[in-house]
């Protein structure tokens, strides 16, 4: 590796860029403790009351005693779910703008869509808790609410589409490129096509101002962080220095590892995320085509699903099974939390 190119894009804009970064994520999420117990209730709460519902379009338990707990449950899960749902909204409004404002494009679109999910989300939550406190009353609007409820699930659904299929999309472009990397030219060519995705060329800083560098390394970063996760991507750009100046094959072999491992990992939590989408559609489609058990019985396999996602201890328990079974006779690295889509 040519000495002139060790120090290529790592200078003083980059450790304060670095800095800031870890800052945004230190910031960016109100209350995470509060909201993962919320989401994790509301799935739960989802899970009992479409299945309840399944139950009583098929006859299986009394329709009244159906209707009240489903009516109790509604009210509980959509007043649950509006400061969830306007949280999403805060955060990837955030996320946006500063993608926005770093000149990358494809960021701030891919958080907008996850944003545009929230809102119908935020909307379908009060339309629930409505729905729910008129039915305790004795009045039944359910009918009346049917075409909102609809759109809402709609954009919800094709929010969480559009989220998980871009990021499909750059996850296996990334899992490909470092792979030929790989093997072309082994752990050192990998660790170059990584310095890439962190650090700036020749041409990249060439005539630009600490201010212009800082962009464009943020725009690199948003870009990583999609593809292997925050903790992966600060990680890669706290080792990564060192390891350019000090080549150690096994050190490479081992960050590489846990790349492709936190790579692996987004991957499924996009295709949860994208099966839970098309979920979502078959079960709002359902609503308005059958009055059967067919519709709250996909709510509330959406709802087990969505335990996985909104869990961080259950997601990574997932994750880590799965990645165990993708790669049996890889060597071990340790558990990478992916952080929540949301």
């Amino acid at each position: 590796m040519n000495s002139a190119n060790l120090n290529l894009g790592y200078y003083g804009v980059f450790a304060e860029e670095h800095w800031k970064r870890k800052q945004f994520h230190d910031d960016l999420v109100f209350i995470p403790n509060a909201r993962e117990a919320a989401s994790l209730t509301i799935d739960a709460n989802s899970m009992v009351r479409n299945s309840v519902a399944a139950a009583q379009s098929s006859n299986v338990i009394p329709v009244a005693t159906g209707s009240a707990f489903i009516a109790g449950s509604s009210v509980v899960g959509g007043v649950l779910g509006l400061p969830v749902g306007f949280s999403i909204m805060r955060d990837t409004a955030i996320r946006s703008k500063a993608a926005y404002d770093c000149g990358d494009t494809a960021g701030a679109v891919h958080q907008t869509v996850w944003g545009l999910g929230g809102a119908g989300y935020t909307g379908l939550s009060g339309l629930l808790a409505a729905d729910g406190i008129a039915s305790l009353q004795g009045a039944a609007i359910s009918s009346s609410l049917i075409p909102g409820i609809a759109t809402s699930g709609f954009l919800m659904a094709a929010g969480i589409l559009g989220y998980s299929g871009y990021g499909l999309k750059e996850t296996f472009q990334f899992k490909n490129g470092l792979k030929d990397a790989q093997d072309k030219g082994g752990e050192r060519a990998a660790v170059d096509f990584l310095n890439r995705q962190i650090s700036l060329t020749y041409g990249e800083i060439a005539g630009k101002d600490d201010d212009e560098l800082a962009k464009a390394l943020q725009k690199k970063w948003n870009a990583l962080e999609r593809r292997v996760g925050a903790d992966c991507a600060c990680k890669i750009r706290e080792e990564l220095p060192g390891l350019l100046r000090e080549f150690d094959p096994e050190k490479a072999k081992g960050l590489i590892l846990e790349v492709e491992k936190s790579n692996f990992k987004q991957r499924v939590k996009h295709i949860t995320l994208f099966v839970i989408g098309l979920i979502t559609i078959a079960a709002f489609l359902g609503i308005l085509l059958t009055a059967g058990p067919l519709s709250p019985l996909l709510f509330a396999i959406g709802a087990v699903l969505w335990l996985a996602v909104d869990s961080s201890s259950l997601h990574n328990y997932i994750g880590e099974k799965c990645w165990a079974w993708h790669s049996k006779d890889q060597e071990e690295v340790p558990c990478q939390t992916i952080a929540q889509a949301s």
